[in-house]
């Protein structure tokens, strides 16, 4: 949650709702969907969208209007249970079972 709710459904879209109503929101030029059990990060301070899709192994960045900014594809993103990033400090963090991996933005 930040301004807006976003909610990731288990097909793998994105619904995003702003005082409760829901807005038009579909990410762009993605090489594959997101697989289902996809995970969302964000935070008010944020200025970008995290997306943890396990099922493809990576972590897709996104601007909040749904444009594609880049990827990170990791053998560890499959494993991860949640996401967290500083975007200031320049860190992402994942969990994973009792480990947590951090990668520099």
């Amino acid at each position: 949650i930040d301004a807006s709710l976003w909610v990731m459904q288990t097909d793998g879209r994105i619904l995003k709702y702003t005082r409760g109503v829901r807005e038009d929101f579909a990410p762009t030029d993605l090489d594959q969907p997101f697989a289902p059990g996809a995970v969302i990060y964000t935070d008010p301070d944020a200025e970008l969208l995290y997306v943890l899709d396990r099922g493809n192994g990576r972590v897709v960045v996104l601007a909040k209007s749904g444009a594609y900014q880049l990827q990170y594809q990791f053998d560890q993103a499959r494993d991860a249970g949640d996401i967290v990033v500083d975007e200031k400090g320049g860190q992402m963090y994942l969990l994973s079972g009792s480990k947590i991996y951090s990668v520099k933005l």
